[in-house]
């Protein structure tokens, strides 16, 4: 089953080829390409394929490329091996840790152990600075299914006037709402995550962009790729992180949601969705998000129209209630827009 959509999968990609012929012309700068993975064969070799791809297209000397991998039990290791040896074939500076260490969130909760990881991938990042090779943006993949073409789309969101570009990812609806925020308004009284359907925010501005394709200025969003000046890393040192140690919290807030408060703390506040990137974490959810949900969206339009959770109900006062905790460990404004209570 998985071999034949992964043929589906090439020959859409045969068109998104053509497609990049349009874009490939662009002013590339220097991009530090990063990604952790962990029992990933499935889609390792969509990955290591369009990896190539892309690198042909922004050029080697253009780029570097940081890989993480620890405790896969699949041929994840094996597959990340052979790419290294692609790589390293093309003369593309590269450093790919393959660790035996398992992966163990159980000590530290999820998201300090996420953020760790992530932050293991910048350590290149910073070596390559100190030799004197500066990079301009970091490329963040999580292991989706993607094409060299999407990527591309993605650089250009907002004719590059950005600090963050995002893509949007999916199962059989909108993914990472964990992560993603849009900006404050009127309409919104709390910071709530965005909705797993179409248009997926509550502002009727933000909406309408969406009915007509056009990036969404955002508070936060990650959503399987995300493209981030990278100036803030190497000059504020500014690092993923988690803000609650406590696993027994009925809440709790992504470190990359987090990541884009300290950016803005700092002034990189540029921040965008653009719906027109769409990447997935299986081939069958590639297709349907790519070419068969935007249909169906596309109906959605006249009648779903998300509004946020009612004055006085039950949603509303769990998060009055969250808020109210959140005080007592004094959480600052930013911060506060990332947590979600799991209630």
């Amino acid at each position: 089953m998985a071999a034949s959509i992964k043929q589906k999968v090439d020959s859409f990609v045969e068109i998104d080829n053509c497609n990049a012929n349009i874009v490939s012309g662009i002013t590339v700068d220097k991009i530090f390409i990063a990604a952790n993975f962990h029992n990933n064969e499935d889609i390792l070799p969509n990955f290591s394929e369009q990896l190539l791809d892309l690198l042909r297209i922004l050029n080697p000397e253009n780029v570097y490329v940081s890989l993480f991998e620890n405790g896969s039990k699949d041929n994840t290791k094996f597959l990340l091996h052979a790419l290294r040896s692609d790589l390293d074939a093309k003369g593309i500076p590269n450093t790919i840790i393959i660790n035996d260490s398992p992966k163990n969130e159980t000590n530290t909760g999820r998201i300090p152990y996420m953020a760790r990881l992530r932050n293991k991938l910048l350590e290149p990042l910073l070596e390559q600075t100190e030799k004197g090779n500066k990079f301009d943006y970091i490329l963040f993949f999580n292991d989706v299914i993607w094409t060299a073409s999407d990527i591309l789309v993605l650089l250009e969101t907002n004719d590059r006037n950005y600090d963050a570009a995002c893509a949007m990812d999916f199962y059989w609806t909108f993914y990472d709402t964990f992560a993603t925020r849009e900006l404050p308004s009127s309409r919104m009284r709390y910071p709530w995550p965005p909705n797993p359907y179409f248009p997926y925010f509550y502002d009727k501005a933000v909406q309408q962009k969406l009915y007509n394709n056009d990036p969404v200025r955002v508070f936060s969003c990650w959503n399987g790729v995300t493209v981030m000046n990278a100036e803030p890393f190497v000059k504020h040192n500014v690092r993923f992180r988690a803000l609650f140690k406590d696993k027994e919290l009925k809440f709790d807030a992504s470190e990359c949601c987090l990541i884009y408060s300290d950016f803005r703390k700092l002034g990189y506040d540029k921040v965008f969705v653009n719906p027109n990137v769409r990447v997935a974490y299986e081939y069958r959810f590639y297709l349907w998000s790519k070419y068969i949900l935007p249909l169906i969206d596309f109906l959605f339009q006249y009648f779903h129209h998300p509004t946020p959770p009612l004055l006085h109900s039950d949603r509303e006062m769990q998060m009055q209630e969250m808020m109210s905790d959140l005080m007592r460990f004094n959480v600052d404004e930013f911060d506060k827009t990332c947590v979600q209570t799991f209630l």
